[in-house]
């Protein structure tokens, strides 16, 4: 039992379920309120990195010949193709990636270009051992064969892309390679103009109802969550 006291939480048990609610942060601190009404599992393997040279944070994916800090996740280095763009109407994705190597140190813009995990005076600028906000796929991170809730994301439909920074501390190169979990959810959006809906939100903010919240930061961005979902967000007070 002690060894595992310092292991987060399993995907397997914070995956959503039918019936469950969400409170997602978007910009200005206002939020949207959903409820998972079905879903489908789509896992994949994202083996598309090259080589990653020891103590190197530069990096190509697929047919790319010039490495970067900072990659979005796309099969043969498309332009186009996103694997976590969702077009989809009243689509949301939630999804938890398991890091291989163990020692892999990986970083995210959510979008992009916005780092999360910085801190005051430490910022992520060059990825290193010095950098902070990393995940790595030690048993304490998310290891590839068992992802966990520190890498949880949620993904809006028609959400700005996501970026990925890696840095390998290793003295050898290794190949990065990720276990990507995503449950692809039709989602109900709670409208504050329904009264049923509108006492449901009061009940999620009063604490009286189970909801799962979620924001990817405390640093602003760009997304026009009312034209994706039909509802203006709101502030999180009761109405």
């Amino acid at each position: 039992m002690g060894n595992n006291i310092n292991k987060p939480e399993s995907y397997t048990t914070a995956l959503m379920q039918r019936g469950h609610n969400l409170a997602y942060k978007f910009p200005d601190d206002k939020y949207l309120f959903f409820r998972v009404e079905d879903y489908e599992d789509a896992p994949l393997i994202y083996s598309e990195y090259n080589v990653l040279a020891k103590q190197s944070s530069s990096a190509t994916i697929g047919s790319a010949t010039s490495g970067e800090d900072w990659n979005r996740w796309s099969l043969n280095n498309s332009v186009t193709y996103d694997i976590f763009m969702e077009r989809g109407k009243n689509i949301m994705l939630q999804v938890f990636i398991g890091i291989s190597s163990p020692d892999l140190k990986m970083w995210r813009q959510i979008p992009a270009p916005t780092p999360r995990g910085n801190l005051d005076q430490t910022k992520i600028t060059a990825l290193n051992d010095s950098t902070p906000g990393f995940i790595t796929g030690e048993e304490s991170g998310s290891p590839f064969d068992a992802p966990t809730v520190l890498s949880e994301m949620f993904v809006p439909a028609n959400f700005p892309s996501i970026r990925f920074g890696l840095y390998n501390p290793a003295t050898v190169p290794i190949m990065p390679k990720f276990r990507v979990i995503i449950r692809r959810m039709k989602v109900h959006t709670y409208d504050p103009r329904d009264q049923m809906d509108k006492n449901i939100i009061n009940d999620i903010i009063g604490g009286r109802k189970p909801c799962k919240v979620y924001s990817p930061g405390l640093d602003g961005y760009q997304y026009d969550a009312e034209m994706n979902y039909g509802v203006a967000p709101m502030p999180w007070k009761v109405i």
